[in-house]
């Protein structure tokens, strides 16, 4: 990766970052879950992933379930987080990232 790509990176990361704290503060009732789902418009599969991780870890407390979607070179990336007292409720992060990717014509794998 190039020098300017490497900086664009990290500017998108920490951009992405920047709105961990509104995500989590978003986060609203959906049965026994507070859920956060969020849109990253041109996220990669990795800033997707850093961004849900983070939020999660800031509900960590909750039965959360944290989900980003993120459209880098045109194709939709899922990635759902769920915290140990939402796993214990019942919420697979696996069976949800599986039925969001059948909806948007993938595999979930």
């Amino acid at each position: 990766m190039k020098q300017g790509e490497r900086e664009l990176a990290a500017v998108r990361a920490r951009q992405l970052l920047a709105g961990v704290a509104d995500a989590a503060n978003g986060a609203r009732d959906v049965g026994p879950y507070r859920f956060v789902g969020t849109v990253l418009p041109g996220a990669t599969g990795d800033d997707v992933r850093r961004f849900v991780l983070e939020v999660r870890g800031r509900l960590e407390a909750e039965a959360a379930v944290v989900a980003g979607i993120g459209d880098a070179d045109g194709k939709p990336v899922v990635v759902i987080a769920t915290t140990e007292s939402a796993r214990a409720a019942g919420a697979a992060a696996g069976a949800l990232v599986r039925e969001a990717a059948t909806v948007l014509g993938g595999g979930g794998g």
